[in-house]
């Protein structure tokens, strides 16, 4: 998509990751008829005569003891229906792509390195971007990596631990915590799908520094509603929690191809890496702070986790900025002047004020 469309591609971006924001909020809808029923099991006591259900099913048993009670009929999940259709989708979809890769044109192998250093050259111009030591471009890789690595620890610990927080924290039944996490999807959702608009607007390091103060505002309104037991706050926080982290993932890659980096294969798989094992080690973190001390650790850690979000954010845009040429630079041009007299050229050197990187913020 973005070797496809460039700086040009931030809506498509934001319409990919609305899809899967859309997957996450009807998810629970399509699994729910193919969970487990609850059980309702009243134990009869010993030599009990009589009739006792569980869930739909009812067990008739003219001398039901205790020990009767071990062979009643399990009641199991049947998740792998759902699953089995996502997985046999997911797989049919990919078909085309496994045709477009293997039948599309690619660059010849032979392509010499001077037409290769002169590819990097145009890309360079056409970005604006200076050229600066390998050291530096590393650096805010480097930095680059830590925020999606920070973000996606932060998303996938918040919406996976929400429930749990709810239930042992607020002593909220599993319902209603059902119905928080739902409030957060849903917002998710919907400041992912006004970001395709919204990313024709605004350049992308604004909207990351909006949404990441917001999601700032956010955390710290959840902890004080946990803390003060202000329910209310509860429910308004997680969904400007999700309204904040929405747009946040494309931004990034939108941000880094439009003015930093071009995002080739190998940057695009060091972004996936950071977010992966992000995603991967804070929620088992949580969870052991949360079982051994206090489930308000979620609300600590969220809100630590956001504003270090936000200092590297700042961190990158401030190095990322001496990348691009400063604004109002000068650059001596060579000007071609015909005068009257036919095949007299006359070449002159003069000082032109070249306005670049106007916008670079």
């Amino acid at each position: 998509m973005i070797s496809l469309w460039r700086a040009d591609g931030k809506s498509f971006l934001q319409s990919i990751h609305f899809a899967y924001a859309f997957g996450g909020a009807i998810s629970p809808f399509v699994t729910g008829p193919f969970l487990a029923p609850d059980i309702h099991v009243d134990i009869p006591s010993h030599n009990t005569t009589g009739n006792f259900s569980i869930a739909n099913n009812t067990v008739e048993s003219d001398n039901a003891t205790s020990t009767d009670f071990l062979k009643l009929p399990s009641m199991e999940s049947r998740l792998y229906i759902p699953f089995s259709i996502a997985a046999f989708l997911a797989l049919t979809t990919s078909i085309p792509l496994f045709v477009l890769a293997f039948t599309s044109k690619r660059p010849s192998e032979t392509k010499s390195v001077k037409s290769t250093s002169s590819d990097s050259e145009d890309i360079d111009q056409e970005r604006n971007v200076q050229k600066v030591s390998t050291g530096m471009k590393v650096l805010v890789l480097v930095m680059l990596v830590v925020i999606f690595g920070v973000y996606c620890a932060t998303e996938c610990g918040f919406n996976n631990l929400l429930a749990t927080f709810c239930v042992s924290q607020l002593k909220w039944t599993k319902y209603i915590a059902s119905v928080v996490t739902a409030i957060f999807w849903i917002s998710f959702t919907v400041a992912r799908f006004l970001g395709i608009f919204l990313a024709q607007i605004f350049k992308p390091i604004k909207l990351i520094f909006l949404l990441t103060s917001l999601l700032i505002v956010g955390f710290l309104g959840f902890l004080l509603a946990a803390q003060f037991k202000i329910y209310e706050g509860i429910w308004i926080s997680s969904g400007l929690v999700g309204a904040s982290m929405s747009m946040v993932f494309p931004l990034l890659f939108a941000w880094t191809e439009e003015s930093i980096l071009p995002v080739t294969g190998l940057i695009a798989s060091l972004f996936l890496i950071a977010a992966s094992a992000g995603s991967m080690v804070n929620p088992i973190f949580l969870a052991f702070l949360m079982e051994e001390s206090t489930p308000m650790w979620l609300a600590y850690t969220m809100l630590g986790e956001s504003v270090i979000l936000l200092m590297v954010v700042c961190l990158a845009w401030t190095f990322a900025s001496r990348i691009r040429l400063p604004k109002n630079t000068f650059r001596e041009v060579k000007m071609e002047i015909r005068s009257e007299v036919p095949d007299e050229v006359v070449y002159r050197s003069i000082i032109a004020e070249s306005e670049l990187n106007e916008d670079r913020l």
